[in-house]
């Protein structure tokens, strides 16, 4: 059965994969890093504008501080599972 503690460890750690994937992603596209694909809408250039890669990136930062909100609660799930698993034990 899935106990808080077992669900915190599983949250916990996508959230940090979010966390890691989400602030790369926003640091490559910040530093116009070539591979990264094409994730701006086209304009009459071939390459996106400066508002478009600090809109991208911004987003991709703030999307990952929610990722990190998440983490800090999953590790509070573990602990608090943890506290009531020895009191039953």
């Amino acid at each position: 059965m899935c106990s808080l503690s077992l669900c915190g460890t599983f949250c916990s750690l996508t959230s940090i994969f979010g966390v890691l994937f989400l602030a790369m992603l926003g640091y490559l596209i910040d530093t116009d890093y070539k591979h990264v694909g094409e994730w701006y809408e086209p304009t009459n250039l071939t390459i996106p504008t400066k508002e478009q890669k600090d809109n991208a990136s911004s987003a991709l930062y703030a999307t990952a501080a929610v990722y990190f909100f998440c983490f800090l609660l999953s590790a509070g799930c573990i602990c608090v599972g943890g506290r009531k698993k020895r009191e039953y034990a």
